[in-house]
């Protein structure tokens, strides 16, 4: 999708929002945003917050807050593990990928080559 105008000179007027694209989407090799690998949450849109009916209105907050940071942290550290056994995985697949398509020559004794 073409963002910019006809002469190409107004793209730096599109930059937090192609960002903002970028950081919520799922990238194949994570199979996670980036927001979510930074933050340990999945990013709450805007559309997300017009049925926000599950808000805590409970006196107890601080409480809630305490169980909330306890556990992002545990989970945090895990998320993180996660994504780079992805990443790990996408590599080997693309190196397969790419030594299937680039194998070295095969020579054998007596064959001329250029020295």
């Amino acid at each position: 999708m073409k963002v910019v105008n006809e002469r190409g000179d107004d793209w730096d007027d599109h930059i937090e929002q192609v960002l903002f694209g970028y950081r919520v989407s799922t990238q194949a090799s994570t199979k996670m945003s980036p927001f979510e690998v930074l933050y340990g949450v999945k990013p709450t849109l805007p559309i997300d917050l017009q049925n926000a009916d599950d808000c805590d209105t409970s006196d107890d907050v601080t409480s809630a807050l305490a169980t909330r940071v306890q556990t992002f942290a545990e989970s945090l550290v895990t998320l993180r593990q996660k994504a780079k056994d992805n990443t790990a995985t996408a590599q080997a697949k693309q190196k397969k990928t790419y030594d299937l398509k680039h194998a070295p020559p095969m020579y054998k004794v007596g064959d001329k080559v250029l020295k």
